[in-house]
């Protein structure tokens, strides 16, 4: 039981609101501010809220600085978008789930 309900929070945890679909256009029409999910051509992947883009790269901060991610490394470019769909049945998955383990809780308690 408490190998479930810790697998439970994990998914919780690290599950997301926003869904991805590619970006095809050129690099200086990004939309500021908004998250993107990158692939590079090493093999790394990324999610990062882009704060501007220059003649070779893109920018975002970390910390107090400005990293960049060069456009030659770049392999996929996805936008990320919040997603009320998902939001919502998460939401509803959260609910489910923790009325089946207080159900669970009550009878293996004994309470019943």
């Amino acid at each position: 039981m408490k190998k479930i309900l810790i697998l439970w929070v994990l998914s919780i945890l690290f599950s997301s609101c926003y869904a991805y679909k590619p970006f095809t256009d050129q690099p200086q029409n990004v939309v500021l501010g908004t998250k993107y999910h990158f692939d590079l051509n090493n093999g790394k992947e990324m999610t990062k809220r882009i704060d501007s883009v220059g003649a070779d790269a893109y920018y975002y901060s970390k910390g107090k600085r400005l990293e960049a991610v060069p456009f030659s490394e770049v392999k996929k470019l996805e936008q990320g978008s919040f997603s009320l769909g998902r939001t919502i049945g998460f939401s509803a998955l959260v609910a489910v789930g923790i009325a089946v383990i207080a159900s669970i809780v009550y009878v293996v308690a004994g309470l019943s």
